[in-house]
């Protein structure tokens, strides 16, 4: 199994510091995941407004925006406007081709002064015709297992699926643990896997990850990866089959 740890670079995105792991110099997609932010946990004064990004455009890829605390207000050119809270998904669609596109916002609603949330981008496969679109998932699969707890946000895990659109093979997978606890991720052949940490440290077969830190991993023929969190930990697993992603 091929290794490569990824330390964040930290911008400013509408007056939050964003934690950004993709692209990296050192690897610039995880198969059609080609763009990784994590942004806070941030707190916000009284007097603060939030999160304040203004319209900009997108085309040829989806932005995924994972919430895990705080609100979000999404709006774009197509006449959405949703809400997004923790354990939410929106998945805004920008369509493939030079007659697509989507403008959007998103700012932190009045009141709301806390901020966490991943936002990433995927490509899309561009010898296919994709119209423009916006989806939002209020519920996505939870379970817990061996003293952890998990939800999946996209593509197929443990005999569950999530209801996310795709277009490319992926997943997407929220792994909380309580203790600090070994656990063993299957690995699918030819897949490759990026493992984020939000908060604790996590041990991957060997090396030590802390906040803001990328594991990427290039699985083998099939055999799990292990993950040990040292004490109580957030992470999240995103792979893709790179071998099925044309973009």
């Amino acid at each position: 199994m091929t290794i490569t740890k990824i330390t964040a670079k930290i911008h400013d995105v509408g007056g939050i510091p964003i934690a950004r792991l993709l692209p990296n110099r050192a690897h610039r997609t995880i198969g059609a995941w080609c763009f990784l932010d994590h942004a806070g946990p941030t707190h916000f004064a009284e007097q603060e407004d939030g999160m304040q990004v203004g319209a900009h455009p997108h085309t040829n890829l989806q932005t995924f925006t994972w919430m895990l605390e705080g609100e979000v207000l999404h709006q774009d050119s197509l006449g959405n406007r949703q809400t997004i809270r923790p354990k939410q998904v929106n998945l805004m669609t920008a369509g493939t081709g030079n007659n697509h596109g989507i403008s959007h916002t998103e700012q932190t609603p009045e009141g709301i002064k806390t901020l966490h949330a991943v936002q990433l981008w995927i490509a899309l496969p561009m010898g296919k015709t994709i119209a423009p679109d916006f989806r939002h998932y209020p519920e996505m699969p939870e379970w817990s297992d061996n003293g952890a707890d998990f939800v999946l946000v996209n593509g197929s895990f443990a005999g569950r699926t999530a209801p996310t659109e795709q277009h490319s093979p992926l997943l997407g997978l929220d792994i909380r643990t309580r203790q600090a606890q070994t656990l063993e991720i299957p690995a699918q052949a030819g897949w490759e896997y990026g493992v984020l940490v939000f908060k604790g440290e996590v041990e991957i077969d060997g090396q030590t990850l802390v906040q803001d830190e990328l594991e990427n991993l290039l699985a083998p023929p099939p055999k799990p990866y292990t993950s040990a969190p040292k004490q109580a930990a957030t992470s999240c697993c995103w792979a893709a089959n790179p071998c099925r992603t044309r973009r």
